[in-house]
């Protein structure tokens, strides 16, 4: 094998960045180019090429060309993926999405899901399995499972159906034992469970859906989770426009925890469960153009609603060892009280009571969870007022002022956040993706490696304080430190 030693140029990583931003939406900026970089000395040594120039041209042209590009693209795109990943969204499909599309769609007994970005396959598994146990009668029903990546080789992993016990540290024991048969040292998906789901080729850059020719219309739920953060706003947009058009009225979307903006799913109504925020279409496209006035006063109905738990609020972010336990923190008044459902936007933090900080943060961040971003200012300005060393409310604020494009706002929100509590790990990586959007990549390189200091030593399944189900393992492949 040829050594390689060309050197990667500024001009050469822009130049990739380009090609791989045009032909499949995902951005390679800031700390994600040196994965670009990376993949480049890969490819060069693979393809024993010479030089960068040599490389581009064999992405480019030619009739191999576009075979060789799909190979690079793909090679950039291998997303850390296990069973059951993200256990409050899968329980909010357990105890609440999926009976209330059962329930929808027991006249028709005919369901379709599609997960969009689904890797190796064990995200539609899993969705497979869950069904398996909500539907006694599933022999009865018409259910398709889509499960669609840019990555042909993942996709032909997911379909061969065997896994390592990496893929199981969220399982449930009992869940392996039953669907999973031990083979020289992997594990063997159950065929009845495998044949449950199809695997398809799709690049979400391209204009082929949602459409009949690629059995991606006509969804009741769809999971794109952990790929929004890859795209550039633009084609984050255009995305999710067609991922709203692909849904049934009343269908759901599951996003992942760190998506970049909740301004994004506007045309969505936000439903709020235990440690998880989904996105549902409205049933009828009217009922998302009311003012926030409006939707502020309306109940929710009440099969789609749960209210998110109290935040985990104390003076110093609740520690990454007792969250990893599932321990909550010591709310700072005596304990929660839940908002009356008579406020109305005329307060700025409505019906909490003034020294119930817990409650009021809560009722802020609801606010802000329902897109009524002008209201949650106000309410959050309020609230940093009445409690200057909070840190969490510097924090909320600057997510709102930068969801505003008070990107400068932002900035002194967040910088407060973490001059209050330096050991704050969200304040830091907001900041730090913030910088980086400004331009400004010493300053967010700093605060990235802060994130990575904070995080040295926990456990990577621990969820991360402020995090929405964010984990280390997640965090740190965010600020491109994870091993």
């Amino acid at each position: 094998m040829m050594a390689v030693t060309a050197v990667v140029s500024e001009a050469d990583l822009q130049r990739f960045a380009d090609l791989v931003r045009s032909r499949s939406g995902l951005e390679f900026s800031g700390p994600r180019r040196v994965d670009l970089e990376r993949a480049i000395g890969r490819a060069l040594v693979e393809w024993r090429l010479p030089m960068p120039d040599a490389l581009y041209t064999h992405l480019t042209e030619g009739a191999a060309a576009p075979a060789a590009l799909e190979a690079f693209i793909a090679s950039l795109t291998v997303p850390e993926t296990y069973f059951f990943r993200n256990q409050p969204q899968f329980e909010a499909l357990e105890q609440h999405i999926l009976p209330d599309l059962i329930a929808r769609r027991r006249d028709q007994r005919r369901l379709r899901i599609w997960s969009a970005g689904c890797a190796s396959g064990e995200e539609p598994y899993s969705l497979a399995i869950l069904l398996r146990r909500l539907l006694p009668d599933l022999t009865s029903w018409d259910v398709t499972i889509l499960a669609t990546d840019l990555n042909r080789s993942l996709l032909e992993k997911g379909q061969r159906g065997f896994y390592t016990a990496w893929s199981f540290r969220e399982t449930p024991a009992e869940v392996q034992a039953q669907y999973f048969t031990a083979r020289n040292g992997l594990f063997e998906l159950a065929p009845q469970v495998r044949s449950q789901v199809t695997f398809a080729y799709l690049n979400l850059a391209d204009d082929c859906y949602p459409s009949a020719s690629t059995n991606t219309q006509d969804m009741d739920l769809i999971l794109f989770r952990n790929v929004l953060i890859y795209f550039g706003e633009e084609m984050a947009r255009r995305v999710i426009e067609r991922l709203y058009e692909a849904l049934v009225p009343g269908g759901w979307l599951l996003v992942g925890h760190a998506e970049p903006s909740i301004a994004l799913f506007s045309r969505f109504i936000t439903r709020a469960f235990p440690n998880a925020i989904v996105y549902q279409k409205p049933e009828q496209e009217q009922s998302v153009a009311l003012q926030p006035e409006v939707l502020a006063s309306q109940p929710e109905a009440p099969r789609a609603r749960s209210r998110r738990p109290e935040p985990r609020v104390s003076a110093r972010p609740v520690s990454l060892a007792a969250a990893s336990r599932g321990t909550p923190s010591r709310p700072i008044s005596g304990g929660p009280t839940r908002s009356s459902a008579s406020a109305t936007p005329s307060s700025p933090v409505p019906a909490a009571p003034s020294d119930d900080l817990a409650a009021r943060y809560q009722a802020v961040r609801q606010l802000a969870d329902q897109a009524q971003l002008e209201l949650a200012r106000r309410s959050v300005e309020a609230l940093v007022k009445q409690a200057p060393l909070f840190a969490p409310a510097y924090y909320l604020q600057g997510l709102i002022l930068q969801e505003l494009g008070d990107f400068e706002g932002a900035l002194v929100a967040l910088r407060r956040c973490v001059y209050v509590d330096a050991g704050f790990v969200m304040g830091h990586f907001a900041l730090a993706n913030l910088y980086a959007r400004a331009g400004q990549a010493e300053r967010g390189r700093r605060h990235r490696e802060q994130v990575a200091r904070l995080l040295a030593g926990a456990p990577v399944s621990a969820l991360v304080p402020e995090g929405d189900g964010m984990t280390v393992g997640d965090l740190l492949r965010a600020v491109g430190t994870a091993a």
